[in-house]
């Protein structure tokens, strides 16, 4: 997790892997994904339309499962995630940010 945080950009969502068993989350077809618990309100996600609740089975077209894999990107870059909602997908694309110092 370290060198992933020196790339410096995080979406500003705070959620949990959907196979944790404190997350609470929906149940889903696919084992992978994440809960969405809540969103910074400074950050570029609070305006994308992502909501809590929603699970976001994909980043950019691939699978996620864990935080850490959606730290990857650049600050500033626009990334596509593919979001479960009420058995509903959604593409929300989103803007990551860099970390606060």
């Amino acid at each position: 997790v370290a060198s992933v945080r020196k790339q410096g950009a995080v979406l500003g969502v705070y959620a949990r892997s959907v196979n944790d068993p404190l997350a609470g989350a929906p149940a889903v077809a696919s084992s992978t994904g994440v809960l969405v618990l809540g969103m910074d309100a400074k950050s570029p996600v609070a305006s994308s339309g992502l909501k809590a609740g929603d699970v976001i089975l994909r980043l950019d077209g691939r699978p996620v499962d864990t935080l850490a894999q959606m730290l990857t990107k650049q600050p500033g870059e626009t990334v596509v995630l593919d979001v479960l909602r009420n058995n509903q997908m959604l593409r929300i694309p989103v803007m990551t940010r860099s970390l606060p110092q």
